[in-house]
């Protein structure tokens, strides 16, 4: 499990510098960022999508009252 979190901070250490590298040669890296950024939160969103999920169906159950403890 570590290795993973050390590969992805590794690779994106590894594409902050490519867009340093880039803007230092006077590219334009607005759209590559805007695609890298797309690209995480799709991927996020994906990821997290079962942990959402049963977030908003707690916080559903609880603001309807549907058990009476007690």
């Amino acid at each position: 499990m570590m290795t993973h979190i050390i590969n992805a901070i590794r690779w994106f250490l590894y594409l902050i510098v490519v867009l340093l590298v880039l803007a230092f040669l006077d590219e334009d890296i607005d759209a590559v960022i805007l695609s890298v950024s797309a690209l995480v939160t799709f991927i996020l969103g994906f990821g997290l999508q079962d942990t959402i999920n049963n977030l908003a169906s707690g916080i559903w159950i609880a603001s309807a009252r549907a058990y009476d403890i007690g």
